[in-house]
């Protein structure tokens, strides 16, 4: 370790307004030396021993049981009084851990605030079980602590302790010991967070440290948790659940209050379930990461993320699919186990079979064997449902029948007419005579019928226009203009004039133009 480390860890130290803070320093010194070291072998002794002496770490509060003896790669490695040595080291998910477990670490970081207060080393950890957080329902002090909440010690709490149950499943040592701070700013009669007597009361903050909000049992939901001296976790639940797990979390099991066993490791053969009754069930998992379970007898049991569950025998012959809302789709061998079923319990099977049931509010729900079916409420509205298009509409309570196209347009129809209305402003009308129109969203219209009349289209500026048997086209406008277009490629507009007259522009085929004008006799 450099000189320059050296004067950066002290300088640590000696920003430090209290003992709370300089062991919340500790952690960056830490830190910082690893990041030094890493990559080297170890680092010089007679650096450490430096380190000791001009950091004189006892008046500064570090516990006078340890010193600094050396770094190894990717930990510093103490010495206790008795010559044994412990490492403390930030394992990849930013846990600070004491000989392996975050425990022991926040004890240690924890004694680095006691001074010659505190002979506790930080193997010396309980296997009391821990004290569930409860909230007392009082409050107290000024309006602006209100909401805090109170808590009494228990016997073998620590403060530590205390604030890890306070905290989300999962907090890590430094979310922990930040979490300490807080309640210790909240109780500043507090010298030594590990010097708490039972009986006493301390304040908790109001809200935890993820924001959710008050809770009458603030860690009641996180059961009671034991530590053994490996740093293997067993948590306890009071409906009698236990979740066992190894010091990191990445092998452990869940046991249910009814025997049921939940199994999870880094190899396949650690990921398995128990029943109740003692079947083993393997668990593996797909490439979309649905979980798939397989009994002792092939069967299997494949479950999406979505809630889809496919439930089929082990030569897949025979079998279900569930969906999230409790429909089922049943294939087998025999005729038997073919059918469709859906929540509420509506069996059908075959594709001519056909079942009904009505509710006591008079609705009636139909399922057909071919995939369709239909709910009629007793408002008269209807909703119906099936494999193809046209098997998908609503009616509703006047009648109307109401679809969808395969373009998106909505279909509306009622005593033989029919409307269908697209996104973009289009309609089409079709009446039962067989006459119609389409209006397009530029305002421009085209209408059909069996009579000639029911023949022509409408301009998007409000031009009435007609075509006769020739291909001519004839387009009359409200002011009386008309614009005639021939089959050959010529044609004229012919503008109304006050005498009844109309001036005339003509265009041929051949790109000539000419201007004329016309009686309105001869223009009839």
């Amino acid at each position: 370790m450099s000189a320059t480390e050296v004067q950066l860890a002290e300088q640590h130290f000696n920003s430090s307004s209290n003992k709370a803070e300089a062991s919340q320093n500790l952690i960056t010194d830490v830190e910082t030396i690893l990041q030094s070291a890493k990559g080297n072998v170890s680092v010089a002794t007679t650096d450490m021993a430096r380190l000791n002496k001009d950091l004189n770490l006892k008046d500064k509060g570090f516990p006078e049981n340890f010193s600094i003896f050396g770094a190894n790669g990717n930990e510093l490695v103490l010495q206790d009084k008795n010559n044994k040595q412990h490492q403390l080291v930030f394992d990849n998910n930013g846990q600070l851990k004491f000989d392996g477990t975050p425990e022991k670490a926040l004890e240690f970081v924890a004694s680095t605030t006691s001074g010659e207060q505190n002979q506790k080393q930080p193997g010396d950890v309980t296997q009391d079980k821990v004290a569930t957080v409860k909230d007392s329902g009082k409050t107290v002090g000024a309006d602006s602590d209100a909401d805090n909440r109170d808590y009494q010690i228990q016997k073998g709490d620590s403060l530590w302790k205390i604030s890890k149950l306070d905290l989300p499943d999962g907090a890590t040592p430094r979310q922990i010991l930040e979490h300490m701070r807080e309640i210790e700013a909240l109780n500043p009669e507090i010298t030594n967070p590990e010097l708490i007597k039972a009986g006493d009361t301390l304040k908790l903050p109001a809200k935890a440290k993820d924001g959710t909000d008050d809770q009458a049992t603030p860690a009641a939901d996180q059961g009671k948790t034991v530590v053994d001296k490996d740093g293997n976790q067993v948590t306890t639940w009071d409906d009698g659940t236990e979740r066992h797990q190894n010091q990191d979390g990445t092998k452990g099991y869940v046991k249910h209050a009814d025997k049921s066993e939940e199994h999870w490791g880094p190899k396949p053969e650690d990921n398995y379930e128990l029943t109740k009754d003692g079947t083993k069930i393997n668990v593996t998992y797909g490439p979309d990461g649905e979980k798939i379970r397989t009994s002792p007898d092939g069967s299997k049991v494949t479950t999406w993320k979505d809630g889809v569950e496919r439930h089929e025998s082990a030569d897949g012959k025979t079998g279900y699919i569930k969906q999230p809302d409790g429909y089922e789709h049943h294939w087998g061998a025999k005729p038997e186990d073919n059918y469709e079923q859906t929540s509420d319990g509506i069996k059908v099977s075959g594709a001519g079979a056909s079942a009904s049931k009505t509710y006591d509010d008079g609705t009636v729900k139909t399922i057909n064997g071919d995939g369709t079916g239909s709910v009629k409420q007793s408002d008269g509205t209807e909703h119906h449902w099936g494999p193809n298009l046209t098997d998908n509409y609503d009616v509703t309570a006047d009648g109307t029948k109401v679809s969808k196209t395969a373009d998106g347009g909505t279909v509306k129809e009622k005593n033989g007419s029919k409307t269908t209305t697209w996104a973009d402003g289009t309609v089409k009308s079709e009446d039962s005579d067989g006459s119609g129109y389409v209006k397009n969203a530029d305002g421009t219209e085209h209408h059909w019928g069996p009579k000639a009349e029911q023949n022509y289209d409408l301009t998007a500026d409000g031009g009435t226009q007609t075509k006769d048997e020739n291909g001519n086209t004839k387009t009359v406008w409200k002011d009386g203009t008309i614009r005639i277009d021939y089959a050959i490629g010529s044609g004229k507009v012919m503008k109304p004039q006050p005498d009844g007259s109309y001036k005339v522009h003509n265009w041929y085929s051949d790109g000539s133009q000419s201007d004329d004008t016309e009686s309105a006799q001869t223009a009839a």
